[in-house]
């Protein structure tokens, strides 16, 4: 029950692997005597606190899922990358040697699922020159756009297989600017925003403007254990042993939480602000808003700040922590002669305060407050953070607000939505013994209440599981 979906966690991943199997064994480049297929599980994340930090130079708390991507890769002869889905017909073929990039056999309009590996291909290829060519098969049991990091696990997934068959991390080039697994992490980061990392220079990206989060929780998760990471640069801060007998249950709302279109306008706009924050503070072309508030907070603010982690009572030090930011931000428009709004001050200000209270407060106190199993915190902690995302973020919708705040009738300790927002899904954290019948009562709440969703959303237990690994078959 708790290793997976019900009992059926082993079958499957033996069922996705057998369709990748399929596949790849018409794929007319499989040779059954002489070809090595190398076979990958790689998860989905759950960001337990955290929200919009990490490209902040924040902190967050993650593990990994039992749902994510099985893959299969096999050596090719030739300079050409393919890449195929299980769910679609149409698949991505890359020319290394003429960079020649296509998407073929496409029946469906934009064919947008192939953007991801595109990128990445792209990326890998210009940095690690001299590759030889693979095949790819991806299946997925993650539920689409759910919040649980599906893009990002595709762009693991593409590094995983080159890397499976041209051992770029034996490379020169990889030994001499991704020396520390951090720096793997942050780089599969960069593949996505379009930034550099040392030398392996950037390209354009898939259009977001985030951090490395999704791609250090899907890679360096381990079972039974949750990881406080911080980043810019990433940085292994804490890892904490989940208690034994509670559960995650995850709440899929059935709204996409797409990063395209007008919710790529959405989920850039909040990093945007955090970065315009971040200049205020630390004038133009500075540093992470963490570092500049490293920087320009005083001694007895970052005090304050620790001390509030620890506080039961949080009304007052909100209010203390509002007022901090609005004085941040004013004396450094002031020092730089910038003059700014009532109305985008409010704006600056609703983003400053939500970074201060989750990196400071949420993130290493839910931490503290799961090792000790401190129940009453935990729920506090959440639901602060839940209450942010939807007062100063604004990334949440009717459905997931919904999911954080029926959740507690049904008796979860706590439960709030994670990722980038705008759709996705919501965790909930009970108790072994309740659990199933906790997952029934809130998934009849939820469908009685939004039918139109009833068809696509989805409830599943699980806990903390390992980050990619290669199968050994």
């Amino acid at each position: 029950w708790f290793l997976g979906d019900g009992d059926d966690y082993v079958s499957r991943k033996v069922k996705l692997l057998r369709e990748c199997g399929s596949i790849l064994a018409t794929s007319g480049n499989l040779d059954s005597k002489k070809s090595y297929v190398h076979a990958f599980i790689v998860p989905g994340r759950l960001e337990v606190a955290g929200k919009h930090t990490d490209y902040c130079g924040g902190r967050s708390l993650l593990c990994a899922t039992t749902r994510g991507l099985c893959m299969l890769v096999s050596e090719r002869k030739d300079k050409k990358i393919r890449v195929f889905s299980t769910k679609y017909t149409d698949y991505v073929e890359y020319d290394m040697e003429r960079t020649d990039m296509q998407t073929k056999d496409s029946k469906s309009s934009g064919a947008s699922w192939a953007n991801y590996p595109k990128t990445a291909i792209q990326r890998l290829s210009s940095n690690f020159p001299n590759s030889i060519g693979f095949d790819v098969v991806l299946a997925s049991d993650l539920p689409k756009a759910a919040g649980m990091s599906s893009s990002s696990a595709v762009v693991c997934a593409i590094f995983l297989a080159f890397d499976s068959v041209n051992h770029l991390k034996r490379s020169e080039i990889f030994q001499a600017n991704l020396p520390q697994n951090e720096d793997l992490y942050e780089y599969l980061g960069c593949i996505e925003n379009g930034s550099n990392k040392g030398k392996l220079v950037g390209n354009k990206g898939v259009g977001t403007f985030g951090g490395s989060e999704d791609h250090t929780g899907i890679m360096a998760s381990e079972h039974g254990k949750l990881k406080v990471f911080s980043y810019c640069p990433t940085k292994l801060e804490t890892i904490i042993t989940f208690p034994k007998d509670l559960v995650f249950v995850i709440g899929v709302s059935g709204v996409e939480a797409n990063k395209t279109g007008d919710a790529m306008q959405k989920y850039n706009r909040v990093s945007i602000l955090a970065k315009e924050v971040a200049e205020r503070i630390g004038g133009a072309g500075g540093g992470s808003l963490a570092l500049e508030l490293q920087k320009h907070l005083p001694n007895e603010m970052k005090s304050f700040l620790q001390k509030v982690a620890q506080n039961q009572d949080y009304n007052p030090s909100v209010q203390a922590i509002a007022k901090m930011a609005k004085s941040l931000i004013v004396s450094g428009a002031n020092a730089a002669g910038v003059s700014i709004s009532d109305e985008h001050l409010e704006e600056l200000l609703l983003r400053l305060r939500q970074f201060l209270i989750e990196n400071y407060v949420v993130v290493p106190g839910l931490a503290k407050a799961i090792e000790c199993r401190n129940l009453n915190k935990i729920s506090k902690l959440t639901a602060l953070s839940q209450e942010l995302a939807e007062s100063h973020l604004e990334n949440q919708v009717e459905q997931t607000s919904f999911l954080a705040k029926s959740a507690k009738n049904f008796g979860a300790i706590a439960a709030s939505g994670f990722g980038a927002g705008f759709g996705g899904s919501v965790w909930a954290l009970v108790s072994e013994d309740i659990s199933r019948n906790f997952m029934r009562d809130w998934k009849e709440s939820y469908v009685s209440s939004f039918r139109g969703d009833a068809d696509s959303c989805e409830f599943f237990p699980f806990r903390p599981q390992h980050g990619a690994r290669e199968l050994h078959i």
